[in-house]
């Protein structure tokens, strides 16, 4: 009985050293897999790395130019707006005289 027992945990002893040794043999070959697609992969990583990059800093100088446009809109708008109320009150006064002068149509002549 101390035999088989003996014999027994032996023999598990020898398959977790084969799964151990399995384990090492597998973890070698990924790594060494992955290796390989990684340098086989790098300049592309790379590209797209800087051209993600470049559009992080296109669009950094987007907003810039965006922030400056509205508020220039805003000073245009601001400066601008009195200008096209006084218009348009001279468009409405205009009318309102030709219309006066369309009711009581008269020619003046002078010489002189």
């Amino acid at each position: 009985m101390i035999r088989f027992l003996w014999m027994n945990q032996m023999c598990i002893l020898f398959v977790i050293f084969l799964m151990t040794l399995g384990l090492l043999y597998w973890s070698f070959r990924l790594n060494s897999s992955v290796s390989y697609y990684y340098y086989a992969a790098e300049p592309y990583l790379n590209q797209a790395m800087d051209h993600g990059m470049s559009v992080f800093r296109h669009a950094d100088n987007s907003s810039s130019a965006l922030e400056r446009i509205m508020t220039d809109a805003e000073a245009m708008s601001t400066v601008s707006m009195p200008a096209v109320v006084d218009a348009v009150n001279k468009g409405t006064r205009m009318v309102s005289r030709m219309e006066n002068l369309m009711q009581n149509p008269t020619i003046r002549m002078s010489l002189g």
